[in-house]
């Protein structure tokens, strides 16, 4: 998990636990479309942040080795 992943969870758990403690009033509709950006931030950054240099290696023919 990287730092981005990291910062999306945290938030989403710190919004989950002020609505479930009931200082904040969310709506479900709300708090389904957070969640649902948190779960892309995490998907990006798991898959496809960092991603850059394995690619242009591969495009350009240069395979690298199997770790």
């Amino acid at each position: 998990m990287g730092p981005l992943s990291a910062v999306a969870v945290a938030v989403g758990f710190f919004l989950w636990g002020l609505v479930t403690g009931g200082w904040a009033t969310i709506s479900p509709k709300v708090l389904g479309v957070i969640f649902i950006i948190i779960a892309v931030l995490v998907l990006i950054d798991a898959f496809w942040a960092r991603s850059g240099p394995r690619w242009s290696t591969w495009r350009n023919g240069q395979r690298q080795p199997a770790a």
